[in-house]
């Protein structure tokens, strides 16, 4: 199994309307090194787009008001989404029956993970995402 690179200092945004599971996962996130800026809504993750810089969206599917499809959507497509319109987008959900993964990453998802899920299966996720984004920066160079 390969190493995972090391997540300190990655920065997340973590849309998540259930507080357990928002507290749960940023935890577990924070214990190693990830800087976590929640978000509760669809509306509040693109007040946060708009607020701040981020490596990579952990995006809940059901959530009320705007579902996790419509806010990716409106990253990937909205002008004034268009500095982060490529930021990687991974799908944390319960739905997990046959062609979900598929619908997720077709609406413009990067991943998913279904719920439950291990963060060792977060993190490996997580390290590919990092891995990508320093060999972007470094090609950059």
């Amino acid at each position: 199994m390969a190493e995972i690179p090391s997540l300190a200092g990655l920065r997340v945004l973590l849309v998540e309307d259930e507080e357990i599971n928002q507290l749960a996962l940023r935890t577990g996130l924070e214990r190693q090194g990830i800087v976590v800026t929640c978000a509760g809504s669809g509306e509040a993750a693109l007040a946060a787009l708009r607020a701040g810089t981020f490596d990579c969206v952990l995006m809940d599917i059901q959530m009320p008001g705007m579902s996790g499809l419509e806010v990716t959507q409106a990253i990937r497509t909205q002008p004034e989404f268009r500095d982060c319109a490529d930021i990687p987008v991974i799908a944390l959900t319960a739905f997990a029956m046959s062609g979900d993964r598929e619908r997720f990453l077709a609406a413009g998802m990067d991943d998913y993970l279904a719920k439950p899920f291990s963060f060792d299966d977060l993190s490996r996720m997580l390290g590919r995402i990092r891995l990508a984004r320093l060999a972007f920066l470094n090609a950059g160079k």
